[in-house]
């Protein structure tokens, strides 16, 4: 089951930085600010599914962005369920 947690984790960070950054590259070609300054922090929003709208060409990326969202929270709550496990089953 560690390995499965690892493996896990691993997958988690993966997809959840990708979307992070295709959020921003979103926001960027759409003309939004993009808070990456040095004395400037990370959004909320961008923890967050792509609400804004965007052209029609970018319409994929925003669904790709959104599907990314969905599996890293998907796989945490799967991390979270393992590792529950884990603790009960391996006193």
């Amino acid at each position: 089951m560690s390995l499965l947690l690892k493996v896990g984790a691993y997958f988690f960070a993966f997809t959840f930085l990708f979307k992070i950054g295709l959020h921003i590259y979103i926001d960027y070609v759409n003309g939004g600010k993009v808070f990456l300054g040095p004395n400037e922090f990370l959004p909320v929003n961008y923890f967050l599914p792509y609400y804004s709208e965007v052209e029609k060409r970018y319409q994929r990326w925003k669904w790709v962005c959104n599907f990314l969202y969905k599996v890293s929270i998907v796989s945490l709550v799967v991390i979270v369920i393992i590792a529950i496990l884990r603790k009960f089953l391996n006193p």
